[in-house]
């Protein structure tokens, strides 16, 4: 008689569920980071647009305008507020920090810790 090869049917459930289990985790850790992408975009538009305006810039400006773009690009994390913004050689230099936590299950949960800015 011949040996069979291959993967067992109680190989292949387990396989099955790691494979579900990873792409679980994937399909919640992905908002986040399209969020992040979109602070840091908006970040580095709004301190672009600062640097250039001929009356120099204002704080309060800046995050207004920040605030406006978030709410174009439904942002939630962060809002105008939280944001660092300093003068650097009379350019407007904005930083920014936040947290994002993600409940799995019972007492397991994703933090992601994000920083960025306009530099």
């Amino acid at each position: 008689m011949k040996h069979q090869q291959g993967f067992s049917l109680s190989g292949f459930i387990a396989v099955a569920i790691l494979a579900a289990f990873a792409a679980w985790i994937t399909m919640l850790s992905v908002p986040p980071w399209i969020e992040y992408r979109a602070i840091q975009r908006i970040v580095r538009t709004v301190a672009f647009n600062n640097k250039n305006s001929p009356t120099g810039f204002n704080s309060a400006d800046i995050r207004k305008a920040f605030d406006t773009q978030a709410g174009i690009d439904n942002v939630r994390s962060i809002e105008g507020k939280d944001l660092k913004i300093e003068n650097v050689g009379g350019d407007p230099v904005i930083a920014f920090a936040y947290d994002k936590k993600i409940k799995l299950f019972g007492f397991a949960s994703l933090l992601f810790e994000f920083r960025g800015g306009s530099r």
